[in-house]
């Protein structure tokens, strides 16, 4: 099948087009240009601003809007799974809804963009400051940062029927300041930044660089995306497009001139290896299903099932661990980039105990189906773990020591600290234990709930038979 030329996206194309609208979008077009540059100073500049802003508001709003709702819509009509069992494959139907569900506004996009190209060589010349960025280097930002926005928005629309959610607005929201975000890389020339960025060994041009990085970003939501459909065409997602994510990740950020040792950069890309492990738990806390089989397939010694159903979470964690002993290896005590001599093995190693406290408590609320507020009970944990008990404690601090000064009461609040944030300290036992402890509990409290459900499961089987 030829992936560009598939039933979704020709479906869409006979949806989208027919001739009075190929027809009128020129019209339209023409005539708007016409009253806006017909009391125009400079004809040139006010079509090319027209052209602009008419695409941010066609591709980025319209275009996103039509991108989530492709999903959302089918899925409300109830012809979401009539789709799934068809025939059409992951990537057949990733193409056929980002391109063929938002091609209309494309087609408006592309004629827009045309008027931006014919108007740039006729700006005046005290326009550079304005428009200092080439014209294909900006259409090109335009046209990356509308289909990153697209993607973005069918993905988070994806996301939402996993949660039997057919909602528009939230999609399109993410997908807008996805579209916003990657398009403001063009005003870069704005903020006296270098003409050049060293990655590694490379001296690139920053608008070369910036191009590059908004199409490393764009393959990988499209990849995401892609994935994604598999997962609703219920086929078996390993592990394996994630890992390749996060080591292209750490080989990304490892590249930039931090004007530091090599453990510095190693402690940075720990740092964002860390967000990533939190996201891939609370992603999977509600999978009860794969975990199930991931034990089953490792009982059965089915290694090539056991990686199919390998939790995100589980490479994410692995590389995290290697760039913690990196980090603690190349980083000497004093280049130590933590503040107020915090130890850095402590430092490193409770947030990682941190965020698998966070995570034991989500999926102690989250793999439990009967729990309908689950919402609500993760809302009331993190405002009590992270605002409320600290400041209780504080408080109550203050009170009982308000004879003592102001040295013993910041050493005060720094012991109070240690329980509820990963603030390290220059003593590693003081670090480590307080959130081990928590973890411990944590995961105690999951255990116990894990065999409630499976008691409850085991009566719910007697009463039938």
């Amino acid at each position: 099948m030829n992936l560009f030329l598939n039933p979704e996206l020709r479906k869409n194309f006979w949806l989208k087009f027919s001739f009075f609208r190929l027809i009128s979008v020129p019209v339209l077009v023409s005539i708007v240009l016409y009253i806006i540059t017909n009391q125009a100073d400079n004809w040139a500049e006010a079509a090319y601003q027209a052209a602009y802003y008419g695409f941010v508001i066609i591709v980025f709003i319209w275009g996103n809007f039509e991108a989530a709702n492709s999903i959302a819509s089918e899925a409300k009509n109830n012809t979401w799974d009539f789709q799934k069992m068809s025939s059409i494959g992951p990537w057949e139907l990733t193409i056929g809804k980002l391109f063929g569900a938002t091609s209309f506004t494309w087609y408006f996009g592309l004629i827009l963009l045309g008027i931006m190209a014919v108007c740039a060589p006729l700006l005046p010349p005290d326009a550079t400051g304005k428009y200092g960025t080439p014209i294909a280097a900006t259409i090109l930002y335009l046209v990356i940062a509308g289909i990153m926005g697209q993607a973005t928005s069918i993905l988070t629309a994806l996301e939402n029927i996993k949660f039997r959610k057919s909602g528009v607005f939230g999609p399109f929201l993410l997908g807008f300041i996805v579209s916003h975000l990657a398009s403001a890389v063009n005003n870069f020339d704005k903020f006296n930044t270098p003409e050049t960025h060293s990655w590694y060994w490379i001296d690139a041009n920053i608008q070369v660089f910036s191009i590059a990085t908004l199409m490393f970003a764009f393959f990988w939501i499209l990849v995401g995306l892609q994935r994604k459909m598999r997962e609703q065409l219920q086929f078996r997602n390993s592990p394996v497009a994630w890992t390749a994510f996060l080591v292209s990740i750490a080989a990304y950020f490892g590249g930039f001139d931090f004007n530091a040792s090599p453990g510095t950069r190693f402690l940075f890309i720990y740092l964002i290896l860390c967000a990533l492990l939190y996201i891939a738990l609370l992603g999977e806390a509600r999978n009860l299903i794969k975990y199930q089989r991931f034990i089953r397939f490792y009982r059965l010694k089915q290694y090539h099932r056991l990686w199919e159903n390998t939790p995100l979470w589980a490479p994410s964690l692995c590389l995290a661990l290697i760039f913690l002993v990196l980090s603690n290896i190349f980083v000497e005590m004093r280049e130590n980039p933590l503040p107020h001599q915090i130890n850095l093995l402590g430092g490193t190693i409770t947030l990682l105990l941190f965020i698998i406290r966070d995570a034991l408590f989500v999926h102690c609320i989250l793999l439990d189906s009967r729990k309908n507020r689950d919402g609500f009970l993760l809302l009331f944990y993190y405002i009590m773990v992270y605002f409320l008990l600290p400041f209780l404690c504080i408080s109550i601090t203050e009170t009982q020591n308000e004879a003592m000064g102001t040295e013993i009461l910041k050493r005060s609040y720094h012991s109070i600290a240690v329980f509820f944030y990963p603030v390290g300290s220059d003593n590693l036992l003081v670090a480590v234990v307080p959130p081990l402890l928590q973890c411990l509990f944590m995961a105690f409290v999951l255990k116990s709930s894990l065999k409630k459900m499976a008691s409850r499961k085991r009566n719910g089987a007697v009463e039938e038979d």
